[in-house]
């Protein structure tokens, strides 16, 4: 009701199969979500034209989570980029929601979301499982003060983190 919700393409199997990689269209997968910190600002692979017959592309602002084997990493995108259907793309609808504010609440529905994954071989969940969701929807300017909020608070310990690391790295640097 917030957001929609399109999951990610690549039909072919197996999914490495070379003859659809090494162009120029961004191809992210579930690794690249999990080490983005917020913002995916890097990618490891491409897809050349076939590959994106073959995928879908979204565009940069796009929420990225993930909803197999690792579930719930999410990310916003920096770029267009393809991406499977172990990744689906959440856009806010305007006025409803807001792309911030649903990365955050992404966040603290994440144990809750592997907690519920169907366990197969792998750990899953699927777009009626994450459409299924109820998320509190406080207004347009709310969710703005919140996102805003809670931006301030991760910048902050972010570099509280980078700090106390420089600070092991000098004493790590130390004759014992």
């Amino acid at each position: 009701e917030i957001s929609l919700l399109e999951r990610g393409k690549f039909t072919p199997r197996p999914r490495n199969d070379p003859r659809y990689f090494g162009g120029s269209h961004p191809w992210i997968q579930i690794n690249e979500v999990e080490s983005s910190q917020k913002y995916i600002k890097k990618y490891n692979s491409t897809l050349n034209d076939e590959g994106l017959a073959v995928s879908r592309k979204f565009p940069a602002g796009t929420l990225v989570i993930s909803i197999a084997a690792t579930i719930g990493a999410v990310g916003i995108l920096e770029f267009d980029s393809c991406m499977p259907d172990s990744l689906v793309g959440i856009t806010p609808i305007e006025g409803l929601s807001n792309t911030d504010f649903l990365y955050y609440m992404m966040l603290y529905v994440r144990n809750y979301l592997e907690r519920i994954a169907p366990q197969m071989a792998q750990a899953n969940i699927n777009l009626n499982i994450l459409s299924s969701l109820e998320l509190p929807t406080p207004s347009n300017s709310q969710q703005e003060q919140l996102s805003a909020q809670l931006n301030e608070k991760f910048t902050a310990a972010s570099l509280a983190e980078e700090s106390i690391q420089q600070e092991l790295d000098t004493i790590e640097a130390m004759p014992a």
